[in-house]
């Protein structure tokens, strides 16, 4: 078959790698030139679950090095990371340090070596870009499609090619264009509003030069956590929005101011106003609260953009021989960082779609059904979280009923076996599960509640699917990953505490981070 995929950031070119495999004749198309500027740098223990399935299941065994902080850095030193230990959280108020009641802590990794990794999307991208090319994918760059048209029983795809006239006749076409969305906009595909995510702006830039981070400028005071605090997706929760950290390892650091639009007051020439001024914006947002500003104060921009609305969502994610990458079909937002997991997720259900030799309608139409029903839950998810952002120790509670999804997902796919049809095809962050949406609805009924109330509301909701000993405050917010507490859980998985024992050594990389 002759497959366009419409984006060369990671998610398409992996997806065109695997197609190659399998023997279709692949055409990556990209609008700009290898290597450039890309956000969406943030990996969790579900997106290396993906990557390690992919390449083992496809022979790509680069994919499998880079699921891993320790094992990247061993193999590809000259790429480009960060490493990521977890997710950490502080609460600022205007004009007034932290302390350590604004700061919580929760850990995706149990040590450095099978640690999560950022990606600096320009090494990583144009890194797999070349491994698909050497392996006999097309790729062209500086193609821009302007123009989706039924031909012959596949598409035609008209557009331009650094400035003359460009067509490509396939079979399929698959578009990963991402915020492009480019074939969304070519076949006149209508956008649909989210139910709960508030319209949010987004300037984000890499950045040099930090200063002291709230860990160092509280060393005396704070009790040390399962990890560096900054070595994590850093959520920094301010006045009407929230800004993320991702720190690099060659001193870079990835930051995100997320404002909502209702905070900004009804007037769009103050969404337009930040937007237009993208740095003087983001230091001018830095400077209100005083951690923030000793961090940041003298640092040196190294690039910089920003997006109106980062907000997406389209009607419908497939068609008569074309379908959507999740990361163009809809995006909520990058708290909790879902998008790279979702994105490889569907890289693992596409590649199964069509490793038979005439694709299954039925397949096709599951798969756009399946990413609805997921990014409604996201919507739910994250959603709740933007409602709290002003009451954060409602909202430390609240941030469990993800964390307890992910690692419930995590564990059932490290530990359990397979279902026939294999763990991509189940409900991305166990969405499909009875258990976690009932711990959703029962969330709704508590968020008007008192603190204590509050919390003990949420540990119930959690209750049937927390196999990481979270919701307990005696951590005081610092949550390391205990395995102790995964044994003491085996129930919840439908396994004996023996049985959890026995396959402790199916957990990412325990067997070579404990030397063995």
């Amino acid at each position: 078959m002759n497959i366009a995929i419409i984006g060369s950031g990671f998610a398409g070119t992996i997806l065109a790698r695997v197609l190659n495999r399998q023997g279709h004749e692949v055409t990556v198309i990209e609008r700009g030139h290898h290597p450039r500027f890309a956000l969406g740098e943030s990996s969790t223990p579900l997106a290396a679950l993906s990557l390690e399935r992919l390449a083992a299941r496809w022979g790509l065994d680069d994919l499998h090095d880079l699921a891993t902080h320790g094992r990247w850095r061993r193999r590809f030193p000259e790429l480009r990371r960060g490493k990521k230990r977890g997710f950490t959280f502080y609460a600022h108020r205007r004009g007034q340090p932290l302390t350590a009641t604004d700061r919580w802590l929760v850990a995706a990794s149990p040590n450095d070596h099978i640690a999560d990794v950022h990606w600096l999307r320009a090494d990583v991208d144009a890194f797999l870009v070349d491994r698909a090319r050497a392996e006999g994918v097309r790729i062209e760059e500086g193609a821009e499609i302007d123009d989706a048209t039924p031909a012959d029983g596949g598409w035609s795809l008209r557009g331009n090619r650094d400035g003359r006239a460009y067509r490509c006749d396939v079979d399929w076409v698959v578009d990963a264009s991402g915020g492009g969305a480019c074939l969304p906009r070519a076949l006149g595909l209508t956008q649909v509003p989210f139910r709960f995510v508030p319209p949010t702006l987004l300037v984000a830039a890499h950045l040099t030069g930090e200063g002291p981070d709230a860990t160092a400028q509280n060393e005396a005071s704070w009790s040390p956590g399962p990890y560096d605090d900054e070595w994590a997706a850093v959520h920094h929760l301010i006045d009407g929005g929230w800004i993320y950290a991702l720190r690099f390892d060659h001193g870079v650091t990835s930051l995100g101011l997320v404002l909502r639009h209702d905070g900004l007051g009804s007037d769009d020439d103050d969404i337009d106003r930040v937007v237009a001024t993208p740095r003087e914006s983001l230091f001018a947002w830095l400077g209100r609260y005083p951690t923030l500003a000793r961090q940041w104060c003298d640092a040196e921009v190294v690039e910089v953009a920003a997006q109106r609305q980062v907000q997406r969502r389209w009607s419908t994610a497939v068609g008569d021989g074309w379908l959507l990458m999740p990361h163009t079909y809809g995006f909520a937002s990058p708290l909790f960082s879902t998008g790279m997991a979702w994105s490889l997720r569907a890289v693992e259900r596409i590649a199964t779609m069509f490793a038979t030799p005439r694709l299954d309608p039925d397949r096709l139409e599951a798969y756009g059904t399946q990413l609805a029903s997921e990014l409604d839950f996201m919507d739910e998810v994250i959603g709740g979280a933007y409602d709290l952002l002003d009451r954060p120790r409602h909202l430390l509670a609240y941030t469990f009923l993800y964390f307890a999804a992910a690692s419930f997902s995590e564990s059932r796919e490290r530990l359990l076996e397979p279902p026939d049809r294999g763990w991509a095809e189940r409900g991305f962050l166990a969405s499909d599960e009875t258990l976690v949406r009932r711990a959703q609805e029962l969330e709704r009924l508590a968020r008007d509640r008192d603190e204590d109330s509050y919390w003990n509301q949420i540990e119930a909701a959690i209750r049937p699917i927390n196999v990481a000993g979270l919701a307990d405050r005696t951590r005081d917010g610092l949550y390391p990953v205990d395995l102790d507490a995964l044994v003491a859980s085996a129930s919840r998985l439908g396994l004996s505490t023996a049985h959890v024992r026995a396959a402790l050594p199916r957990l990412r990389g325990f067997q070579e981070s404990m030397g063995l």
